[in-house]
């Protein structure tokens, strides 16, 4: 037998790595010029960005959460708070708190405030910037590299870390920061004393560290060593002093079932406007508990929900990362199955929100800085993750979003199928001109009938009702938009555009008189795109008697047409009545139109 066949395959991985990190680093001294930019610069731009982007206000909710919180740890400590996060960033709002107390500052969403409450975020961001400057450096990357260039590009002004951090004001970089450092250590066996601590860190910084966790395991059935051991007792060490405060003050109990044992029950939905796979069945804000196909017979109609559905499909993903995870031990593997792992966390599961694409972004964009095949993958995640957060803040209609969770499940079957993807991209280039042109013209044409043909004006044998002037309108809220929605935005209804119609505010009368020379009155009712919590009831009446409904509607529901016959008809009312809440009911009567008597 050959010496070298004796190397085990861990030690060969580390012999080859040293290789190349030689053979490139002298490559680079010999022949690579410096950078123009200086990591420093890098460093800069973030700073300016979070102290501009800490002006704005973000997320109202979240940062009142930070307000409140930091007042009860001001006046009573640890005692008696019902905060859902753990203890590491709860012991920074103490801080905080205390900071204020001395100083004698009042506790208010002023910019000192958000400043001091996401100073941690700035910190992990400079310091995943530096992390990634050195790990990219390390591997043979030469400064003047473009891809270390758009990689520290890429960290430093990441528009989903800024979106999440300052502008957001959340501090989830808190916990993908340790992750991916104990992630890096972990793969490439280096400085394994420090794994254990740094996913203790992460995971009493935020729940959602277990992600990775079916990755965690084999990598240290592979990584066993006194190190890991003596990483255990540093592990245990952090663990007591974090929890011990809560131990005394009486409230670890509550803290561990509030963080830990209720947070995948906390929000029962099937997502919340995280765009993923239920969001692509539309399912957004609905129970998880339903079922997704309610055709399906009595016996199946449990077990179609996307509770047990997400969970299954996630736990099928956790069983092949464990089984490729312990056959194999190349590292460049291993980031792929912690990416995916990280995507399917988000996409699969149901209950997710939109900001728990971060920790993708994160391991996408530190095995980057080793492999340069994962750069791509740091981009569009970090747009995608950027997206999500923005739809929330800034709220758009129509078939936007829905697509965005088909780029999303696109791109993860991509990650999950690598050879496959490839071979029908390759399949996809080499077909001729020809093929590509009719394509786009029937995508074209599927659109135009889909988006276009509702902004067209009525044939000659319709009369539209918005044109006439002898009407009049009683509404809740606001005013009667013609041709446009109640708040003024164009009128659109499950992701489709009409470019004719009433947006009206439950609850609402539109009376108009019947027209002489029509029989027939056509119109379709719907919840505008522009609000995603609408519940409401369309009803038409004819000379005060009721002739057609809709039933409820809610928001992503498509119309309902209705059309009544209005030939012996004077007065047509259009009524829309609120169900449950006022809070959203913004209703748009579509095409509102007579057909002429000639027209038949």
């Amino acid at each position: 037998m050959k010496p070298t066949e004796l190397i085990s395959q861990r030690k060969r991985e580390s012999l080859n790595w040293t290789i190349r990190r030689q053979s490139l680093n002298h490559s680079t001294t010999t022949c690579a010029p410096q950078h123009d930019v200086p990591f420093g610069f890098w460093v800069c731009c973030t700073v300016i960005l979070y102290l501009v982007l800490i002006t704005a206000k973000g997320f109202s909710g979240d940062l009142g959460f930070w307000i409140d919180w930091s007042r009860h740890l001001q006046q009573h400590g640890l005692a008696g708070l019902n905060a859902n996060y753990p203890p590491v960033y709860i012991y920074w709002l103490w801080g905080v708190a205390k900071l204020h107390a001395v100083a004698g500052i009042e506790i208010a969403p002023t910019y000192w405030f958000e400043l001091m409450v996401t100073l941690p975020v700035l910190l992990c961001h400079v310091g995943l910037l530096l992390f990634v400057n050195h790990l990219s450096t390390n591997a043979g990357r030469i400064t003047a590299s473009r891809h270390q260039f758009l990689l520290l590009g890429g960290v430093a002004l990441n528009i989903a870390l800024l979106v999440d951090g300052p502008l957001w004001g959340q501090v989830d970089l808190l916990y993908c920061f340790p992750l991916v450092c104990a992630l890096y250590f972990l793969i490439h066996s280096r400085h394994l004393f420090w794994v254990l601590p740094l996913l203790t860190v992460s995971v009493l910084t935020k729940f959602q560290t277990i992600c990775v966790a079916p990755l965690v395991l084999p990598l240290l059935w592979h990584r066993r060593s006194r190190s890991l051991g003596s990483g255990a007792l540093v592990a245990l060490g952090l663990i007591v002093a974090l929890l011990l405060p809560y131990h005394l003050a009486g409230n670890l109990e509550q803290m561990v079932r509030e963080t830990y044992l209720k947070a995948a029950d906390m929000y029962p939905y099937a997502t919340m406007n995280a765009h993923n796979l239920w969001f692509f069945l539309e399912l957004n804000h609905l129970s998880q508990h339903l079922s997704v196909w309610p055709q399906f017979p009595v016996s199946l109609y449990l077990s179609l929900t996307p509770n047990y559905l997400g969970k299954g499909l996630f736990l099928l993903l956790v069983l092949w990362v464990l089984v490729k995870a312990f056959r194999s031990d190349e590292p460049s593997q291993h980031w792929r199955y912690a990416l995916l792992l990280a995507m399917g966390f988000f996409l699969l599961l149901p209950a997710m929100h939109e900001r728990y694409l971060m920790s993708a972004v994160v391991v996408a964009g530190a095995a980057a800085s080793v492999y340069p095949m994962y750069l791509r993958a740091f981009f569009v995640l970090s747009g995608i993750a950027a997206a999500n957060m923005w739809f929330v803040l800034h709220p758009v209609g129509g078939d936007v979003p829905w697509l965005l969770s088909l780029v999303s499940l696109i791109f993860f079957v991509g990650w999950l199928f690598p050879r496959a993807t490839k071979k029908l991209w390759n399949w996809c280039c080499a077909l001729p001109k020809t093929a590509w042109s009719v394509t786009a013209l029937m995508l074209w044409l599927a659109v135009a009938l889909q988006y276009f043909l509702p902004l067209l004006p009525l044939s000659s044998g319709w009369l539209d009702a918005t044109t006439l002037t002898d009407r009049q309108v009683v509404q809740g809220w606001g005013t009667l938009g013609i041709n446009k929605s109640v708040e003024g935005n164009p009128l659109s209804v499950k992701g489709r555009m009409y470019g004719h119609g009433f947006g009206t505010h439950a609850a609402s009368r539109i009376t108009l008189k019947v027209p002489t020379g029509v029989d027939e009155f056509s119109t379709s009712c719907g919840v505008d795109d522009e609000v995603s919590s609408g519940e409401l009831e369309c009803s038409i009446y004819l000379d005060g008697a009721v002739v057609s409904k809709t039933g409820i509607l809610k928001s992503k529901d498509a119309p309902v047409k209705m059309s009544v016959p209005v030939r012996q008809g004077q007065q047509l009312v259009l009524t829309v009545d609120e169900v449950g809440k006022i809070d959203g009911d913004h209703a748009d009567w579509l095409s509102p139109r007579f057909r002429l008597k000639s027209a038949q």
